[in-house]
């Protein structure tokens, strides 16, 4: 039995399953994994072991396969677009004492580090992509579920049900972690500078990026399924006879519609041109020029609209060579119809010398602040690098005089987002006189004094180890949690790059939990990083998209990668006595993970007696060690 999709195809023998990603004609051969189911032990009493009787031969029913391994276990694999669901189905309650082990060998020569209670693996081959094996989760007949995890030892794959789930669940359970393909998300080996869109209605994100197709940088945009990461197709956007670069892509949430911008050389001079792109279908608009008068206009950027009622605006800016930093808005209805300029531009900052701007994803959800959004550039005063910042809204109204922060040495290569009344300000600081090495600093600022003027608490270093070189922030606004992402050299390299990832406290602009660290591969210099989150600048979100540039030192050729990202990966709260049981009638229940930081979390209680007696008891039973969120501290019981 044979199954294919556009991203992958799979295989399935007597007791074996090959899944094998689709790597194209680029690859110099294919990357299977085999998987075989290998042993079922609850605790320590093994209840199944492979090998006992004959390997059992698959069954086709439907769109998926079943295997039967007896004492009522079954394997099935339902083959979907995004790849290969794979459940274990239980008929009755295994045997012994302890959490449920299902093991399975694995074969294959993608790469995974071993790993131990991890909610998701990744298996890959540099510069190509790989299978990444989604988040195990326990499901019971009554519809209740439990979050598992997964081991990796190098041979084999465990997947772990917790025992309380076991014991107490309703059978048949199902036990289901999703083996899917982890593409890279550009067109070629020579794609560069990503920036990131989302749209809710469809669930898309949108990645616009350069890509030399004839010599020259065009501009591409590639769609991305946001649920199964499958690639969706990709565009080129902005073609012409000359250099394309600078791509920057927003969000217009009203139109169901990306605004894609970006800077076209074409004239001779700088120009700024833009077009839109149906989040949905990946219909294009025409073309459309927002700046392209005989002066230099560079370095574009756009920030989208989340607003329900009818506001399909966006803001573009960018520099003018002769004059400073410029915005307009631009109107992208619903539709197939091409985006409007709307009137002339406006002088956001006056001074010639100022550049690489930069404004907040969207302007936030609340209508009692009518959209606000945050531009910041580079300004150069005195042959020093400081950055500026004003306050606009939708309507590219100036609601605060422009303003320079204070700060150290060389302040540069800014990004920023926000909720439209408090943002998050990154950017570059060398650590002491040029050409010294450069550190990543963060400044909140919010709307105050009416909404006339910025203010926030004091900025401070994100990443400043001396002498590692860490540059290239972006930042998106989940809610709970900002996220900060950048490229920081690996150990004793000079060439080497790898990309972090933290989370930052709003309104405080400190850190929060651990640093996450990804593209460590020997040989690549990982850089560019972008971010954004689901519904980008809107409502509150539990996930992001981290995409970047990977670039292979030995041949030069350059990548885009991507991963999902979720500022709470805490554990899982079992409530007793057991789960849906409850003194006066209820059921108990939590909502979003424990973890540090995650204001969103609740203890829950639904149907029971109005006139019960509520008694709370959260505890830890994990032992482990304690750790803290700023100023806050979790004390191990």
């Amino acid at each position: 039995l044979r199954a294919a999709s556009r991203t992958y195809a799979a295989r399935f023998d007597p007791g074996t399953v090959e899944v094998t990603p689709a790597f194209g004609e680029t690859a110099p051969r294919d990357y299977p994994l085999l998987v075989s189911l290998r042993s079922v032990r609850r605790g320590h009493q093994r209840v199944f072991t492979a090998g006992s009787a004959a390997a059992p031969t698959p069954l086709l029913v439907g769109e998926s396969v079943r295997y039967r391994h007896g004492d009522g276990i079954v394997e099935r694999y339902d083959v979907r677009a995004d790849g290969v669901k794979q459940s274990v189905v239980f008929a009755n309650r295994p045997a012994g004492t302890g959490d449920l082990v299902v093991r399975y060998s694995v074969a294959t020569d993608l790469e995974c580090a071993p790993a131990t209670r991890a909610r998701e693996l990744r298996f890959r081959v540099a510069d190509l992509g790989g299978i990444a094996i989604g988040a195990v989760t326990g499901i019971d007949a009554r519809g209740r579920s439990v979050e598992g995890h997964m081991s990796f030892d190098g041979q084999h794959l465990d997947l772990v049900l917790p025992h309380e789930f076991v014991e107490e669940a309703s059978y048949p359970i199902e036990l289901d972690p999703l083996f899917g393909p982890e593409l890279n998300i550009g067109v070629s080996f020579a794609d560069h500078f990503p920036d990131i869109a989302y749209d809710a209605s469809s669930n898309i994100y949108a990645i616009a990026f350069e890509f030399p197709a004839s010599g020259n940088p065009d501009v591409w945009v590639m769609r991305i399924d946001a649920a199964t990461g499958t690639r969706l197709g990709s565009a080129n956007v902005g073609s012409g006879s000359g250099r394309q670069t600078h791509p920057a892509i927003a969000s217009i949430n009203q139109s169901d519609r990306f605004l894609v911008v970006w800077q076209d050389d074409g004239s001779g001079n700088g120009d700024i041109k833009c077009c839109g792109m149906d989040a949905a279908t990946g219909a294009l608009s025409q073309i459309v020029t927002i700046a392209g008068t005989p002066a230099a206009e560079l370095a574009p950027d756009v920030g989208g609209d989340a607003f329900d009622n009818l506001d399909v605006e966006g803001l573009v800016v960018w520099q003018d060579a002769g004059i400073g930093i410029l915005g307009v808005q631009v109107t992208l209805a619903p539709g197939l119809g091409d985006p409007v300029v709307m009137g002339s531009p406006v002088i956001l900052d006056p001074s010639p010398l100022s550049a690489n701007p930069t404004i907040s994803k969207s302007g936030g959800l609340d209508p009692a602040n009518g959209g606000r959004y945050l531009v910041a550039w580079e300004a150069m005063i005195s042959g020093a690098s400081f950055l500026g910042v004003i306050g606009v809204d939708r309507d590219l109204n100036v609601l605060t005089t422009p303003s320079v922060l204070p700060g150290g040495f060389g302040a540069s290569n800014p990004d920023v987002d926000g909720d439209g009344s408090q943002f998050l300000l990154v950017y570059e600081r060398l650590e002491g006189p040029a050409p010294a090495p450069k550190d990543i600093w963060c400044q909140p600022l919010e709307f105050c004094s009416g909404g006339t003027a910025l203010c926030g608490a004091a900025g401070g270093p994100l990443a400043n180890t001396s002498g590692d070189g860490e540059r290239e922030p972006a930042v998106a606004f989940l809610g709970p949690m900002y996220a900060v992402a950048w490229s920081v050299a690996n150990p004793g390299s000079t060439t080497e790059y790898r990309i972090a990832i933290t989370n930052v406290v709003p309104g405080s602009g400190r850190r929060c939990g651990s640093l996450g660290v990804t593209g460590r591969d020997p040989g690549h210099h990982n850089s560019h990083p972008a971010l954004c989150a689901m519904r980008s600048g809107g409502a509150n979100s539990e996930e992001g998209l981290l995409s970047w540039e990977t670039l292979q030192l030995s041949t030069g050729n350059s990548l885009l990668r991507s991963h999902r990202y979720r500022p709470f990966t805490g554990g899982s709260v079992t409530p007793r006595p057991g789960v849906g049981s409850c003194g006066n009638g209820g059921t108990c229940g939590t909502e979003g993970p424990a973890a540090l930081g995650n204001a969103s979390f609740r203890l829950t209680l639904r149907g029971a007696d109005p006139m019960a007696s509520l008694a709370f008891a959260f505890g830890d039973t994990t032992l482990a060690a304690p750790s803290s969120c700023g100023s806050c501290s979790w004390i191990n019981p």
